[in-house]
């Protein structure tokens, strides 16, 4: 009887405990900081306007903090911003994680069926800038069009589009194959889905050279893959066109032609 009072008694005293400690001032926030893990170009706001923007609640106690609430927060109004994580370091700082976003897509925004502006977007397709005008140089994001009028998205938030999935697929396909953006950029003219055919995916080279995928949303990883491989071993990448789809026996094959 006297060991389960002892326990009890043991219990309420290290709740009182944790409540003290939880709520001790020691560990009420008092600083933020921001490491930043990659160069920075687009981002052009100082450290100090960007911790600002997450509007933080200083003296809130640091194990109650809801920081997704701020992941959340920082991303909407810094759009090329990327908060890998919020890091705390105590007693009483926060320390924001953080990435670039990269330019990957352009894709026209509409408004009651009018074109509005060129979106830019990553290849999580959140708005990282919007255009009234848009050159397709080696220097500038991709070209994606689309048979889908895609509505009109302010820069912070993501576009949402029936082809969402598969632009994200594409996305991932092109940094698979060189996570330099800026290559990806000075290499690949445009992307158009849907093209010619329900579900077919087209993409113009810079070089001058065409690839369709047929089925795009089927086995994208072995046709791009088997596309780009053909691709890299043409002598002469000015012109043709290789064409990606599956066979009879169940197999992804390309063909070219002049």
């Amino acid at each position: 009887m006297k060991n389960k009072s002892l326990t009890i008694l043991i219990t309420i005293l290290t709740i009182i405990v944790l409540i003290v400690v939880l709520s001790s001032t020691v560990f009420c926030l008092k600083s933020v900081e921001i490491n930043f893990m990659s160069n920075t170009i687009n981002l052009t706001n100082k450290e100090e306007e960007i911790i600002e923007s997450g509007d933080f609640k200083l003296s809130q106690s640091i194990f109650f903090i809801n920081k997704s609430k701020y992941v959340n927060k920082l991303e909407n109004q810094n759009p090329y911003l990327k908060v890998v994580n919020i890091e705390t370091k105590f007693p009483n700082t926060l320390v924001i994680n953080a990435i670039e976003r990269s330019e990957l897509f352009v894709i026209k925004g509409y408004e009651n069926d009018t074109f509005k502006s060129y979106l830019v977007v990553d290849s999580e397709l959140k708005v990282l800038n919007k255009l009234t005008s848009y050159t397709n140089t080696y220097e500038n994001a991709i070209l994606l069009e689309s048979d889908e009028k895609i509505v009109n998205t302010d820069a912070g938030y993501f576009v949402t589009t029936n082809n969402s999935q598969l632009i994200k697929q594409l996305a991932n396909e092109l940094l698979c194959y060189n996570q330099n953006t800026n290559l990806l950029k000075a290499n690949f003219e445009n992307i158009a889905l849907n093209y010619e055919s329900s579900g077919s995916c087209y993409i113009k080279m810079r070089s001058g050279t065409e690839i369709v995928i047929k089925q795009a949303d089927l086995r994208l990883q072995e046709k791009f893959t088997l596309a780009l491989s053909v691709y890299d071993e043409l002598t002469d990448k000015t012109s043709g066109r290789l064409t990606v789809d599956i066979n009879t026996s169940d197999k992804v094959f390309c063909t070219y032609s002049s």
